[in-house]
């Protein structure tokens, strides 16, 4: 594909035998999915990632992922990386259903206090920082709207930073 440059393409399947329901119950979970990453340039890879549970009751039953990476070669930074995301995962219905009233922890009060939208939805840049020849930093800038699947207007923001350290 694309003039013979590399592309993974991957079919999984997970089992969890001590998940958690979003009620707080232990359950077996199960799910399959797709991975699928590809140059379509010498520096700029393409991503999708799809994720469905086949089995058990998470808050969120599938999550779909698009994105790309930039390599630094385009500005004199080969070990570099500016990467972006777009995502949403999607709320299983019976969470959805009883998020309103949920009372995971019986104490009276619902746990969520609000009636869950369908999607939570999430946009991601970072950069990917060589310092030394076996170490990175990554920068990371993320923006959720609709966490947790709450339809409010707030729009939650996180920054991160990750090291990696390859020997």
């Amino acid at each position: 594909f694309f003039g013979g440059l590399d592309g993974n393409y991957r079919v999984y399947a997970w089992m969890n035998d001590r998940a958690t329901n979003f009620d707080d119950k232990r359950a077996k979970h199960a799910g399959v999915g797709l991975s699928f990453d590809q140059k379509v340039d010498d520096y700029v890879t393409l991503f999708t990632r799809y994720g469905y549970e086949v089995k058990g009751d998470p808050r969120f039953d599938q999550s779909l992922t698009v994105g790309g990476e930039i390599g630094g070669s385009y500005w004199g930074r080969s070990a570099d990386g500016l990467g972006f995301a777009l995502a949403a995962s999607h709320l299983n219905k019976k969470f959805r259903d009883r998020s309103a009233t949920l009372d995971n922890d019986a104490d009276g009060t619902p746990d969520f206090g609000y009636k869950a939208v369908s999607f939570e939805q999430l946009a991601e840049v970072y950069y990917r920082y060589r310092l030394l020849p076996n170490f990175e930093l990554t920068p990371d800038f993320q923006m959720i709207r609709h966490a947790g699947g709450d339809p409010s207007d707030a729009v939650v923001y996180a920054v991160g930073l990750r090291g990696q350290l390859t020997y």
